[in-house]
């Protein structure tokens, strides 16, 4: 008969430390599964499996369940905020709050939780716009780029064309010329021709003055 020898103290420590630290959760990164842009707030699934030890000493792994009602994390302060599409698909990191959140995500201000759980799966915050290593796409090295096939700059209702500025210039100087030239082709407007044509370029080499060279629309 085979006997099984009784583990120590410290051995019964270390595996009763180890099974609770398996319960804590930090940071992990996670698929978008949906969005709700009114509550700004996602379900995802995190992407890392969990693993363990069976019965027979093999290592097998299993999916943690996908996580609904997540707040998502878009920067602001005083009153300003920067948002963005959030798609499913998207990944993220999630972080995992030390306390319960559901009651300050509900009414916000300084809150007693109800419930003393810790680094719970349910108390995900997600951060939008994580990349591995064999999805990333490179940044621009030197210039701020926000690239969508909407931008708005001011609230959600924001709907006025912004102006191209090299594009407006080249159609404002084909405008131009083309009024100097009618304007030339009139009895005695010759000289009236010539002003519009000087007075074009004067505008246009002074583009440097009113022109940005550190903001550019595509």
């Amino acid at each position: 008969m085979t006997q099984t020898a009784t583990p120590d103290l410290a051995t019964v420590l270390r595996a009763a430390i180890a099974a609770k630290l398996k319960s804590v959760r930090v940071g992990l990164p996670a698929r978008v599964e949906s969005y709700d842009p009114g509550t700004l707030t996602c379900s995802a699934q995190p992407l890392v499996l969990e693993g363990y030890l069976d019965e027979t000493g093999q290592r097998q792994t299993e999916r943690l369940p996908v996580i609904n009602s997540i707040p998502v994390v878009f920067v602001g302060g005083g009153g300003a905020r920067l948002t963005f599409p959030v798609a499913p698909g998207d990944t993220c990191w999630l972080m995992f709050a030390s306390s319960s959140i559901d009651r300050w995500v509900a009414l916000g201000g300084e809150i007693d939780p109800m419930d003393d759980r810790r680094h719970h799966l349910s108390d995900a915050v997600a951060i939008v716009g994580l990349s591995d290593a064999a999805s990333a796409s490179a940044a621009h090295a030197s210039a701020v780029v926000l690239e969508a096939a909407d931008i708005r700059l001011g609230d959600g209702g924001a709907s006025d064309a912004a102006i191209k500025g090299d594009a407006f210039l080249s159609a404002l100087g084909t405008l131009i010329t083309a009024i100097g030239t009618a304007v030339g082709g009139i009895p005695g407007g010759s000289g009236a021709g010539t002003g519009v044509a000087t007075a074009l370029t004067t505008f246009q080499n002074a583009a440097t003055t009113y022109t940005s060279n550190r903001v550019k629309i595509a």
